[in-house]
């Protein structure tokens, strides 16, 4: 049975991470993208890498993921941010309340 790649094995073996490319400032896009709801393979197309990338990039950082998933609330934060500033609306507020609690 093959054995596990140490973490520093695999950030010094191979190619580049990201072709050449400046690894904070593809991280910067790819955080870019998921702030605004994008999925993984948008994210990558924005950001110009591979989906592989990425996937490779994500194994050696898993904090990334979890920050990935946490941007990705960013538009249904600001969203209801909307629909609360749109309660002061009397016609919106009464429409609010009937789908929020129809009783």
């Amino acid at each position: 049975m093959p054995k596990k790649k140490a973490k520093a094995d695999l950030q010094t073996r191979g190619r580049d991470w990201f072709d050449g490319k400046d690894e904070q400032f593809v991280v910067s896009e790819l955080r870019k993208a998921w702030a605004i709801g994008c999925p993984d393979v948008e994210a990558v197309v924005y950001a110009d890498i591979s989906l592989s990338a990425l996937n490779r990039y994500f194994e050696i950082h898993p904090e990334l993921r979890a920050k990935r998933d946490a941007l990705k609330q960013k538009p249904f934060l600001k969203a209801r941010q909307t629909i609360v500033k749109s309660l002061d609306n009397p016609s919106f507020a009464f429409h609010y309340m009937t789908k929020k609690k129809p009783e």
